[in-house]
C-alpha cells in the first residue's frame, strides 16, 4: 500500500468532515470496513461499544457508520456522549463488550472529526490491525451481502460503571475540602467530571460545560487554559485542572495560576508512592530537556519515542514500565488503563499532591524552548532536498541546544520546536527557521 493511501495517522483516523474521507460513500465504506475486520477478529455477533463528543457532526457520522458496520452481525451498544477514557475503561478494563469505538477529533477545532478504535485485548489498535482494516477499506468489494445484519441499542450504565471503578481507586472524601475549577473545554466530560470530583468532597467551580456543538475546544480546556488561569486566581481554588474535548489529555493549574503540562504532571507523578522508586519513564521528542534531567538525576532512564501516545503505550510495555506520557498532556499510567484518561491522571496528581504536600507543584527547571506552529497545505520532505538542509544548517548553528521539526499527525501544521539554555538563543533560532521553512512550504 503506497504512503499515501494510508487511512489512520497518529491518533487514528482525523479529519475535516466533509473531506476525504469523512463523505458520504466513504464514512460507509469505513463502517463497512471496521465491521468485517471486527468479525474477523472477535467472530460474528461481537460487541461494540461507540461513544462520540459533543461535535454537532458526531450524530451525522455515527448514523453513517453505523449503515456499514450493521452490514454485519454485530450488536452496537450505543453510549451517547462519553469521553474516550470512559469507553477505553470499559472496553479493555471492565470488558463490557469486545472492541470501542470513538467519535472524536480530540483537542481539534469542531469542524475536525475523527475516529479511535480500541481493542479489548491490547487497548490502542496494533499497526497490524490498521493495515488490515484498509485493505478492506481500499477493496472493491465493500458491498453488503443483505444476508446478515446486526443489532443497535442504547447503553445505559455507562457512567454508573465508569464513575463506580475510578471513586473506589481513590479515598472517599479526598477531595474534602479542597476548591477545584474544572474546564471541561464544551467537550464529553462537561457532564462527568463535575460529578466524580463532587462525589469526592471538592467544592467544584465548572467552566466550559455547556456544549453547542461548535463551542468544543474553542479558547478553552488544555489548549487554551487562559480562563482556567484567571478563574482559580479570582477563587482562591486550590487547583484547576483543564481537559480536551474528549477528555484524553488534561492541564493543570497550580494555585497561583501558572500552568503545568503533561510534562510538569509527570514530574509530579514520579513521587506517587505507586511510581516512585521505578526503573525508568517514558515521554516523547517533545518531551522537556529538563524533565529528562530530573528522572537522570533519580538515576533512572529516560525513554523518549515518536509524538502520539501508541508510541508511548508501546514503549511502556516493551520496558516493563507504568508511567509516561506527553507534553500535550496524555499521561499514561499502564497499571490503570494503556490509554490516557484526564479525569483519572487529575486525581492521581491530587493524590500525590496531598501525599506529598506539594501544593506549590513543584516540578522541575525547564529547558527554555520556543514552539512555533507554521500553518501548511501541502507537506514537502524534511528528511531529504532543501528542508532537510535548512534544518541541519541551523542545527550546526545551535550546537548546545536542540531543534525538532515535525509535521503534526492530527493537523495541517509543521511544528519547529528549538530548545536552549539560553531562552533568548531558542526564541531566535526558532523564529527564524520557522520563516524560512514556511517561504519554501508555499513556494
Amino acid at each position: 500500500m503506497a504512503e499515501q493511501e494510508r487511512l489512520f495517522g497518529t491518533d487514528g483516523i482525523r479529519q475535516q468532515v466533509g473531506t476525504y474521507p469523512f463523505t458520504i460513500v466513504e464514512t460507509y465504506k469505513i463502517g463497512y470496513a471496521l465491521g468485517k475486520w471486527a468479525v474477523r477478529k472477535y467472530g460474528q455477533h461481537c460487541t461494540l461499544l461507540l461513544g462520540h463528543d459533543t461535535r454537532e457532526s458526531c450524530a451525522w457520522l455515527k448514523a453513517t457508520m453505523k449503515a456499514g458496520i450493521l452490514s454485519h452481525p454485530i450488536r452496537i451498544y450505543d453510549a451517547g456522549v462519553q469521553p474516550t477514557p470512559v469507553i477505553a475503561n470499559l472496553v479493555t478494563r471492565q470488558k463490557i463488550c469486545a472492541w470501542g469505538l470513538i467519535i472524536s477529533a480530540s483537542h481539534n477545532p469542531y469542524h475536525d472529526n475523527g475516529l479511535k478504535i480500541i481493542d479489548s485485548i491490547d487497548g490502542k489498535l496494533s499497526l497490524h490491525d490498521e493495515l488490515a482494516i484498509e485493505k478492506i477499506f481500499y477493496s472493491d468489494n465493500v458491498i453488503p451481502s443483505y444476508k446478515h445484519f446486526g443489532t443497535d441499542r442504547p447503553f445505559f450504565s455507562t457512567e454508573t460503571k465508569y464513575i463506580n471503578n475510578i471513586i473506589s481507586m481513590f479515598a472517599p472524601d479526598m477531595l474534602s475540602e479542597l476548591t477545584i475549577v474544572l474546564d471541561c473545554a464544551n467537550g464529553a466530560t462537561s457532564f462527568l467530571a463535575p460529578k466524580i470530583f463532587t462525589l469526592l468532597g471538592a467544592k467544584v467551580h465548572t467552566l466550559n460545560a455547556s456544549p453547542n456543538g461548535r463551542n468544543i475546544n474553542f479558547r478553552c480546556g488544555s489548549t487554551d487554559p487562559k480562563t482556567l488561569q484567571n478563574t482559580v486566581i479570582e477563587n482562591n481554588a486550590d487547583i484547576g485542572i483543564a481537559f480536551d474535548g474528549d477528555g484524553d489529555r488534561v492541564v493543570i493549574v497550580d494555585m497561583n495560576g501558572n500552568v503545568k503540562n503533561g510534562d510538569d504532571i509527570l514530574s509530579i507523578l514520579m513521587n506517587n508512592k505507586r511510581y516512585k522508586g521505578a526503573s525508568g519513564l517514558v515521554g516523547t521528542i517533545m518531551s522537556n530537556m529538563g524533565l529528562q534531567n530530573l528522572v537522570e538525576k533519580n538515576n533512572q532512564t529516560f525513554y523518549r519515542t515518536a509524538v502520539g501516545d501508541k508510541y508511548v503505550i508501546r514503549k511502556l510495555k516493551d520496558e516493563n514500565l507504568q508511567l509516561g506520557g506527553e507534553p500535550s498532556g496524555h499521561i499514561i499510567m499502564g497499571d490503570y488503563l494503556f490509554t490516557g484518561d484526564g479525569i483519572y491522571a487529575a486525581l492521581k496528581v491530587l493524590e500525590t499532591i496531598i501525599q506529598t504536600n506539594n501544593w506549590a507543584c513543584t516540578t522541575f527547571v525547564h529547558t527554555p524552548n520556543r514552539l512555533i506552529n507554521v500553518p501548511i497545505k501541502n507537506r514537502k520532505s524534511l528528511t531529504d532536498g532543501p528542508l532537510a538542509d535548512i534544518i541541519h544548517q541551523h542545527e550546526q548553528n545551535l550546537p548546545e541546544g536542540r531543534i525538532l521539526v515535525r509535521y503534526s499527525g492530527t493537523e495541517p501544521l509543521l511544528r519547529v520546536m528549538v530548545e536552549s539554555d539560553d531562552g533568548q538563543v531558542a526564541h531566535n533560532a526558532a523564529e527564524q527557521l520557522a520563516t524560512i521553512l514556511q517561504t519554501h512550504l508555499h513556494s
